[in-house]
């Protein structure tokens, strides 16, 4: 039978992982948005070297 002790430390179990879960989330949130940035300057740069921007 599963004391409450148990019972306890599998809770403190759970939420550890669900703080993991969170904060490994809202980093692969930021690696995307860096990730959208950089390629929007990729693109940017391959029309600016290829002259579609006009600038040349």
């Amino acid at each position: 039978m599963t004391t409450d002790y148990e019972v306890r430390l599998l809770e403190l179990q759970l939420a550890d992982i669900k703080r993991q879960i969170a904060y490994h989330e809202g980093a692969l949130q930021d690696l995307w948005m860096q990730l959208m940035e950089l390629r929007a300057r990729v693109t940017a740069a391959r029309r600016q070297i290829m002259g579609e921007d006009g600038d040349q």
